[in-house]
Formats: C-alpha cells, structure tokens, sequence
C-alpha cells in the first residue's frame, strides 16, 4: 500500500503568517507582565509565576480567538458579495 493516496488527501499547508501568531505572542506577553505583577503583589514570586503562565496562556488564548473570529467574518463578508 502506498502512502501517496494517503498524503494526497491531505489539505496543502499554509505558511504561517505574522498575522496569525504576532498578536498571540504580544497578547501572551502582556498577560504573562500583569500576571506576574498581580501574583507578585498577592502571595510573592512563586505566586506571580503561576499567575504570569495564567496571564500568558489566557492571552494567547483570547488573541487567537480574536484573531480566527476576524478572520471567518471577513469571509463571511467576502461570500455576501
């Protein structure tokens, strides 16, 4: 059996673009600042390390979603026409 009927059925890669992981990263990295800064005040550094990986997982989480909810309005939109 050959595994070229196999990857033919696969959907072509997209590259990446920095439209689709800048805002996430930037996201993160502002939620992982406050987070710390927040967890910091609280309890201390070990406090303000979990609270900076809650930060930055949630704001990637949210970025990305803003980003994938732009993305599927827009061709929405797109299809009206």
């Amino acid at each position: 059996m050959s595994t070229n009927s196999y990857l033919s059925r696969l959907p072509p890669r997209r590259a990446l673009s920095a439209w689709r992981w800048l805002p996430a990263m930037a996201a993160a990295a502002v939620g992982a600042i406050y987070g710390f800064e927040f967890g910091a005040r609280l309890g201390g550094a070990l406090l303000g390390a979990v609270l900076a990986l809650n930060g930055a997982l949630m704001g990637g989480l949210l970025a990305e979603g803003a980003v994938d909810a732009g993305r599927r309005l827009a061709t929405l939109l797109r299809l009206r026409r």
